[in-house]
């Protein structure tokens, strides 16, 4: 039996939730202000595109340097494959232009591209660094 694909046009638009914490509240403010772009996404129309598109790539730029600034104060290990994931999604969505030619198929990839990344990045890649500094705060096991 051929299932069918699950597409964000079809779901309702993740809201924040409690569980998606990494634990400093600067960067889960913005982790609950890019869920609050994603709905604005999901009902994007064409002649929005183009700002709506900017306004995310703006405030990616900041959130990476927080994030990856917080990852360096921690010394998380990973800071250097996490920052490649953040350079990798302000190049996808660079590539998203908004211009006055964005019609209803670029709306969809737009809104397919940020619901999958926002999903996985916030609830598996950022949560690294968040179980990284837990395990650094806990006392050794057994003793």
């Amino acid at each position: 039996m051929k299932q069918d694909k699950i597409s964000p046009e079809r779901l309702e638009w993740p809201t924040w939730k409690e569980a998606y914490s990494v634990g400093v509240e600067r960067l889960d403010s913005q982790h609950q202000y890019m869920f609050e772009l994603g709905k604005k996404i999901s009902e994007l129309r064409p002649e929005h595109a183009k700002e709506i598109v900017q306004s995310l790539y703006d405030y990616l730029v900041e959130h990476c340097a927080a994030e990856e600034s917080h990852m360096a104060d921690i010394g998380f290990p990973g800071l250097d494959v996490h920052r490649e994931k953040h350079v990798d999604i302000l190049t996808q969505l660079s590539a998203f232009s908004g211009g006055d030619g964005a019609g209803p198929r670029e709306i969809l990839k737009l809104k397919t591209f940020y619901y999958t990344w926002l999903v996985n990045h916030v609830l598996n890649v950022d949560r690294q660094y968040f179980e990284f500094a837990q395990n650094q705060t806990r006392p050794p096991q057994g003793v």
